[in-house]
């Protein structure tokens, strides 16, 4: 079996799937990483099989550094009063709802700009992957799965924010908008598919 795993552009991600994806390669199957350029050396190091998709993201530029105070951090981060709870009833932003358009944002926009969609889409049909395992906001993996028609997974870090993001919010999705499948809907009609549940949540 051919698996692909799609991680965000951390190294922290990428190596909470690096155990389980050599577990799978060691079992036989072929295994393959995917993630921004940014993290072809991290990949390489591990020993499995990568691919750079999208362009360079320059994560560190974007991050405040190490030594930031609080007033430095409120500036680079404008959403700020973050609780740091597990609790997800105690929303950080105050409000689910302003806290999944928040989310939704700065995956697109910080994380996966179309050129990492195009880019894995593509690599996956000539690689023809049977199985998509992403990290929990990887959604250009749950792009490319079904297109290709792969199973897709989500392999979670911790507490499924963006599962009970949505389910806070299924009362106000249809009223205010669901900001998810603003940005996704249009990439899988592109792709001939439909936006649903499965592609934020995976099977």
């Amino acid at each position: 079996m051919r698996i692909l795993f799609v991680t965000n552009p951390f190294r922290a991600h990428l190596y909470v799937q690096v155990p389980l994806a050599w577990a799978l390669r060691t079992a036989g199957h072929e295994v393959c990483v995917a993630g921004p350029p940014d993290l072809a050396d991290a990949v390489a190091r591990t020993g499995l099989n990568g691919v750079s998709v999208g362009e360079r993201l320059a994560m560190e530029e974007k991050m405040p550094p190490a030594d930031a105070t609080a007033e430095t951090v409120d500036a680079c981060d404008p959403r700020g009063h973050r609780t740091g709870r597990s609790v997800q009833s105690d929303f950080g932003w105050g409000d689910a709802y302003t806290e999944l358009e928040d989310l939704t944002t700065g995956v697109r926009e910080v994380f996966f700009p179309d050129s990492a969609f195009d880019d894995l889409v593509d690599f996956a049909r000539q690689w023809r992957p049977d199985l998509v395992i992403t990290d929990p906001t990887a959604f250009p993996g749950a792009v490319a799965a079904r297109v290709v028609g792969a199973a897709h997974a989500r392999m979670m870090l911790n507490v499924d924010r963006v599962g009970q993001l949505r389910a806070a919010c299924r009362d106000r999705l249809g009223a205010d908008g669901d900001p998810m499948r603003e940005w996704l809907g249009p990439i899988l009609e592109r792709y001939g598919s439909e936006f649903d549940e499965a592609a934020v949540l995976g099977q």
